[in-house]
């Protein structure tokens, strides 16, 4: 895990970089796991707070609707709100390696696909956004599963969230996200399997300013 914006941010990673925050998994699944079953993305145990009208969230998803794959699930109104998509679509870059896989610290992480099968290891060779447009539906997610015996790597990176500020850098402003989220956590990354919602792996991003948030009365939880 790298985060900008602290006094410990590594420098030989974010020198020269719009990037905020990286994240990078690496390891085997215990059992084998079909793509349409994994999924990833944001989830919330608590509804968020001061979000803006019903009709505006509806239509900023639906401008993002032909930018996101139809296995894209969300609801930013429910109980516990959720953006949800295909592990296997999320990461910027992945590598599957039945052999010895990359160092999982280096600064850049090369996608290497050819594991999954002939498609990927043909003459045509596929990177980051061929990998992504070619899972787009789940008849073609529920063809691949994930291998026991092949190590798998994710690496997530982006430059809108700020991870050290807890705010999402719009360019012109900086929205602290702590308005909208109240006393909960963000996810820096997770897993999960769709049938049994069970977590493969989940990382909570807490950040002081949310402990100063006062607590809900009707609120169970002890945070």
């Amino acid at each position: 895990i790298r985060i900008a914006d602290l006094k410990t941010s590594p420098a030989d990673y974010f020198g020269g970089k719009r990037r905020k925050m990286q994240v990078a998994i690496q390891g085997k699944f215990k059992k084998p796991l079909r793509f349409d079953q994994v999924f990833s993305g944001q989830e919330f145990s608590k509804p968020l707070c001061n979000i803006p009208g019903r009709w505006l969230i509806k239509w900023a998803l639906s401008l993002l609707r032909s930018r996101l794959p139809d296995t894209f699930q969300a609801d930013a109104f429910a109980k516990k709100p959720f953006f949800l998509s295909p592990l296997i679509s999320t990461s910027q870059a992945f590598r599957a390696d039945s052999g010895t896989p990359q160092d999982i610290t280096d600064n850049t992480i090369e996608e290497w696909n050819e594991e999954l099968g002939p498609a990927f290891s043909g003459k045509k060779k596929y990177g980051s956004e061929a990998r992504k447009k070619f899972f787009v539906d789940i008849r073609t997610l529920s063809d691949y599963t994930f291998d026991p015996e092949v190590t798998y790597t994710f690496d997530y990176y982006q430059q809108f969230f700020r991870a050290g500020l807890f705010a999402l850098d719009l360019g012109v402003k900086l929205l602290d996200l702590a308005h909208y989220v109240g006393r909960q956590p963000l996810l820096l990354t997770m897993a999960k399997t769709m049938d049994t919602n069970e977590y493969l792996w989940k990382f909570e991003l807490w950040h002081e300013k949310l402990l100063t948030i006062p607590r809900d009365p009707n609120d169970d939880d002890p945070l």
